[in-house]
């Protein structure tokens, strides 16, 4: 059986009292119910980012899992530096990330993993061009039930050159909802019912002949925080380390033991799936976990829930930042165009390492404290304080860094006098008072220009072209476009991110975002035919203004105009 816990120090982002509850609370009562229980093997999930929170103020803790790590009971899964929301983002970004994120388990003495599983376990078909780093990839078998319909999911399947293992369970999630009935019977191990998977496994040759399959089975796939209390993080008052409910919970993760389950490790179930053998897998676009309540990645990209929330501004922000940084990265590369100096690449690896805490996806999903929704903010506006600061220290060098040249995006905005045009395709504004301009940029190439005040929490445009089917470019994979038809995704309602901000329209008509302005993601009603992008809970009377490319064209065109536009 394998249980995987997912940690997250920045919870509650932000609040960095908060962050040291988390730690003292959790990190530490986890470690030592792994030290109590000698036979326990468990995977272990935290962001780089947290890591190097715990290992500044409390080093032992680090000391404590490398040894737990060299007894063989914890296996460390640590894939990118932040918590991101890297469905939103561009592939460039997951790289570096990545990158970023093994540097700082080395610099930690920690193992680099070969599985990969992120924050809110999101999840895409881009992650199929990570064979390079990872074996596997985690998702949570109910992102697989929302896109596919069916509930009866496989164990795993195949993406590219890599295995996607469905993870399912969250038992101390369920331990915690039972806390808050009173009722925690003794006999609760049989309350839970397991999927388990027959898999191949390459077992050592002295053992081949006895066993040459094994079963295998998920008891948890969540939040690592309630194997030491029912409470939340957010929940101030009650987020203490419980030791009646640890006492329980061993109790109860023992009972398998007792039962003839032995645990084992994410790595060694990826080993024993044969690559080959696995169906693959089925269509889908990129989602999270518990997909039916946050509707793929709207809780994350325009789904607001409470009235200080701001997914578009937050999301324009990062972009904004981004543009910044992967411009002057590009200026660097002209004036060392053989080689970057090393401490050169270290300055725009320290300010990679902001950009990606302010692409974290925590300012955004579920209910963010007020707190929360300054966090990533926070973190963009350090990055246009740092690459301003670090483009005038070029300069005084007598290192000119050129002009990276004028965009689409600028050329348009310079129109003092728009082109009444006759436009591609109609937008109409929706719960919002205020205008749309059509400007021509070429025959080819129209602006929608929008400004408007929202006067409805539902606001936003509608589009009066619904797609025949859906032409996008999975996130991670900005230069590939694929077609998928409605009838293959279940929801009846989609919500489709656009990391570069493309979509088909109709055959050779493309839409394309201007994510610096917006990234709400695209909804797609298949069952009214509506195409829209719409702020569910927006602020009365707050002002927005959006940008959107339509592009006539070939989509091999539309494509790198994309990207170009969105700074891929």
């Amino acid at each position: 059986m394998v249980g995987l816990f997912h940690f997250n120090v920045q919870y509650v982002a932000g609040d960095v009292a908060g962050y040291h509850r988390y730690r003292i609370q959790t990190i530490g009562p986890f470690l030592s119910i792994l030290e109590r229980n000698p036979r326990w093997r468990v995977s272990f999930e935290m962001s780089g980012s947290g890591l190097e929170f715990i290992n500044q103020f409390d080093p032992m803790l680090v000391r404590r899992m490398r040894r737990l790590i060299e007894a063989g009971q914890l296996e460390l899964v640590s894939s990118t530096y932040s918590p991101s929301l890297w469905v939103a983002f561009p592939r460039r970004d997951l790289v570096k990330s990545i990158e970023l994120n093994r540097k700082c388990l080395q610099s930690l003495g920690l193992p680099i993993s070969r599985i990969f599983f992120a924050q809110e376990a999101f999840f895409g078909a881009g992650l199929g061009t990570l064979s390079s780093c990872f074996d596997a990839v985690v998702c949570k078998d109910d992102y697989i039930s929302y896109f596919s319909g069916d509930v009866n999911v496989n164990t795993a399947y195949r993406l590219d050159d890599v295995r996607v293992i469905v993870g399912s369970n969250h038992l101390v999630n369920e331990l915690a909802a039972l806390s808050r009935t009173g009722k925690l019977p003794r006999g609760m191990a049989q309350r839970f019912t397991y999927r388990f998977a027959r898999a191949e496994v390459n077992l050592p040759a002295i053992r081949q002949a006895a066993f040459s399959t094994n079963e295998w089975g998920w008891y948890h796939l969540g939040s690592g925080h309630h194997a030491c209390m029912p409470a939340d993080p957010g929940d101030w008052d009650n987020f203490f380390s419980n030791s009646a409910w640890t006492e329980m919970f061993e109790w109860l993760v023992n009972t398998y033991l007792e039962n003839g389950c032995e645990f084992r490790t994410l790595a060694e179930y990826a080993d024993a799936i044969n690559l080959q053998t696995l169906p693959s897998l089925p269509p889908v676009i990129e989602g999270s976990w518990n997909s039916q309540r946050s509707e793929g990645v709207y809780t994350w990209m325009g789904k607001q829930a409470k009235p200080w929330e701001n997914d578009t501004g937050i999301l324009a922000l990062a972009w904004r930042s981004r543009q910044e940084l992967v411009l002057l990265e590009e200026q660097i590369r002209a004036i060392h165009p053989v080689a970057v100096p090393s401490q050169l690449t270290d300055e725009v690896d320290r300010l990679w390492t902001l950009q990606l805490m302010a692409e974290s996806s925590d300012s955004l999903g579920w209910s963010p404290t007020s707190s929360e929704v300054r966090f990533s903010p926070s973190y963009a506006e350090d990055v246009f304080k740092f690459t301003d600061r670090l483009r005038q220290t070029l300069n005084d060098q007598g290192l000119t860094v050129p002009d990276s040249g004028v965009s689409l995006c600028t050329l348009a905005q310079a129109s003092e006098i728009p082109a009444t045009a006759s436009p591609f395709c109609k937008a109409t504004l929706v719960g919002g008072d205020g205008v749309i301009n059509t400007i021509s940029i070429n025959e080819n190439l129209q602006l929608l220009d929008l400004s408007f005040e929202a006067t409805d929490s539902n606001a936003g445009i509608t589009i009066e072209s619904f797609p025949p089917r859906l032409i996008y470019c999975p996130s991670g994979q900005e230069n590939v476009a694929t077609r998928l038809e409605w009838t293959a995704l279940h929801p009846a309602t989609l919500f489709i991110p656009l990391a570069n901000g493309l979509l088909g329209l109709a055959d050779e008509l493309y839409l394309i975002r201007n994510n610096i302005y917006s990234q709400v993601a695209a909804r797609a009603d298949k069952t009214t035919g509506a195409l829209s992008f719409l702020i569910s809970g927006a602020e009365i009377a707050k002002v927005f203004h959006w940008q959107f490319y339509i592009y006539s064209g070939e989509l091999r065109d539309a494509v790198i105009l994309a990207n170009a536009i969105n700074c891929i």
